[in-house]
């Protein structure tokens, strides 16, 4: 090629991509036109796709307590996130330490929600016109923001947390939610069988992952106040201090465990049925779940009130996400097995969550003798009352 060839040689090149575009832009421009008429339906079938996820995701925030509402969920975000805002302010009206006074509730929040989004995409399927619902909240208060709490923040840990959550636990509860129902064991007893075997298997693997660094101290109980100070004498807890304690227990399950997320979780699971008014299903014994819930929370709180004092933190929220709701479905809300259902959920799983929590190993979170107290105890105590019906 001679000099005079080379000069040219990028006009040419310039000049058919100029010639590509221009011809696709004439053939292109017309053809969008004409199905101009289809865009608007389309974004909106993707907007309403968006709603529908963002609705699903919401609801997940409060499946763990047998409501499964957006509203219910949204609120219980918010008052955590409000907790979490004010929680170095010395004010009296701030409500127990949010993500066990961690600092990290923003990073386990962050990372739950992705863990719920990552398993909508990755088990979203597995639901359909006979199967509705399926348990993908799992991920959302078991494994995720337990590995946030024991490796500390960052998005190196909060993807890592949300991909085992989404990847591990919420396959096993669904495999386990389908093994149980021919056995007539309360789903609960599956779910929460799920959280423990995979939880431990994943902070196994999380010790060999070079770029996770256990936090120090990770594996220690906060000190309550009452505990923070072993010269001085306990002081009785009083009765405002065990109701805003049962509040708080509505919230111990996804680690928040304040009073304000407590009472967000309660008022809009309130409005969505207040709204919805349920005749038929799980929605229509929403009344009587809160109640028993209320009952085991408040009993729960009296009754080991002593053993918090003592440690600074105890399991007494275990019957309330466990035993209590699920006496509510399998007895269909009767007052009389229910009733003996929540007294022994309150006596026995409570102590049995913190010996099981008290013989983990120091890489895994204690969490998992509480999810593996809720599935002894919701697949014991439940199928023995019901033999007696």
């Amino acid at each position: 090629m001679t000099t005079h060839d080379a000069r040219y040689t990028p006009l040419l090149a310039v000049a058919a991509v100029a010639l590509v575009l221009t011809v696709s832009v004439v053939e292109a421009l017309p053809a969008l036109a004409r199905a101009g008429d289809e865009l608007p339906r389309w974004f909106d079938s993707a907007l309403s796709r968006g709603q529908a996820l963002t609705a699903s995701v919401l609801a997940d925030l409060a499946d763990p307590m047998f409501y499964g509402t957006a509203s219910a969920g949204l609120l219980m975000l918010a008052g955590a996130a409000f907790a979490h805002a004010v929680r170095d302010m010395d004010v009296h009206w701030k409500g127990f330490a949010v993500a066990c006074d961690s600092g990290l509730w923003a990073w386990m929040a962050a990372s739950g929600i992705l863990a719920l989004l990552l398993s909508h995409l990755a088990w979203g399927w597995t639901r359909s016109a006979d199967t509705p619902w399926q348990p993908l909240f799992v991920a959302f208060v078991s494994v995720t923001p337990a590995v946030v709490l024991m490796y500390g923040r960052g998005w190196k840990v909060a993807l890592t947390a949300a991909v085992l959550g989404a990847g591990l636990t919420a396959p096993a509860a669904i495999a386990a939610a389908h093994l149980l129902t021919p056995l007539r064991i309360p789903g609960v007893a599956g779910f929460t069988a799920a959280m423990a075997v995979t939880a431990y298997l994943s902070f196994e693997l999380c010790r060999r992952l070079p770029w996770l660094v256990l936090r120090a101290n990770a594996h220690a109980i906060r000190p309550g106040p009452e505990a923070s100070d072993t010269a001085a004498p306990p002081r009785p807890q009083t009765a405002v201090w065990m109701l805003r304690r049962v509040l708080a227990d509505f919230t111990e399950a996804p680690f928040f465990g304040n009073e304000w997320a407590g009472a967000g979780l309660i008022a809009g699971a309130i409005l969505a049925y207040l709204t919805t008014r349920p005749s038929e299903g799980l929605p229509s014994l929403f009344p009587q779940i809160l109640g028993a819930q209320l009952a085991a929370g408040t009993l729960s709180v009296i009754v080991w009130r002593g053993r918090w004092r003592l440690h600074g933190w105890y399991p007494s929220f275990v019957p309330i996400v466990s035993v209590a709701p699920a006496a509510v479905v399998a007895f269909a809300a009767a007052p009389i097995p229910t009733g003996i259902a929540v007294v022994l959920g309150v006596l026995i799983a409570p102590p049995l969550a913190f010996r099981l929590g008290e013989h983990v190993p120091p890489h895994v979170h204690r969490f998992v003798g509480c999810v593996g107290a809720m599935a002894i105890c919701t697949a014991t105590i439940v199928p023995a009352i019901g033999l007696f019906l």
